[in-house]
């Protein structure tokens, strides 16, 4: 992979630098990481991410991988309940019909209902 290669995949030259810069490599060398994490599935939802990592063998990956240092990340909780509410199958027909249609998963759009009519109560106080 050349560097326009990876151009093209940021489309910004601003990242590349980026990386260059503040890791002190050159773009050979981060050429040759994104060549290897290309070998790794394209996935960009966290919860699918850790599946992935639950369900498969990360030997084959880890020569690929580059170490990291932890501090760089911060550590996002996120502190959520999981609750059991019955609705009839109607209903949850109709739910799933618009979440579809709006191309959103039926849990997501419930939540937003619930936090958008939460708001509106508590303004209402």
């Amino acid at each position: 992979m050349r560097p326009q290669d990876i151009k093209q995949i940021f489309i910004s030259d601003r990242v590349i630098e980026k990386i260059v810069s503040k890791h002190q490599v050159s773009e050979e060398e981060v050429c040759e990481v994104f060549e290897n994490m290309a070998k790794l599935p394209k996935i960009t939802n966290e919860e699918k991410w850790a599946e992935f990592v639950d369900t498969h063998d990360m030997a084959e990956y880890w020569d690929d991988m580059i170490p990291v240092d932890p501090k760089e990340f911060r550590v996002v909780r996120r502190h959520k309940t999981a609750v059991l509410l019955e609705i009839p199958s109607k209903q949850m027909d109709s739910v799933r019909e618009l979440a579809k249609r709006k191309k959103k998963p039926p849990q997501k759009m419930l939540q937003q209902w619930v936090s958008q009519r939460l708001r509106d109560e508590l303004a209402a106080m």
